[in-house]
């Protein structure tokens, strides 16, 4: 049987502004869940991980983890930075 190489991590970076990026390519939230989908090819061991600024709308993470979720991505997790 073939082994299968583990996948890349998956980071999505979004910024006060809403910019989105998965492993700094520049995406709309529109284009996240078929990107991911295409990274993950239905791996149900991915893992991705949100990194948000600490400004940014939970509106906007809970449209995120959506899109995520519709993708496929079950073990999601969120690193928020520490408020200075």
């Amino acid at each position: 049987s073939a082994t299968v190489a583990p996948a890349e991590p998956l980071e999505v970076q979004v910024t006060t502004d809403g910019t989105i990026r998965l492993n700094g390519l520049r995406l709309s939230l529109g284009q996240l869940s078929t990107e991911i989908a295409a990274r993950i090819k239905g791996d149900q061991e991915s893992s991705v991980t949100i990194k948000a600024d600490a400004e940014v709308p939970v509106q906007v993470l809970v449209q995120i983890m959506d899109q995520l979720q519709s993708a496929g991505v079950d073990n999601l997790r969120l690193a928020t930075p520490e408020a200075s």
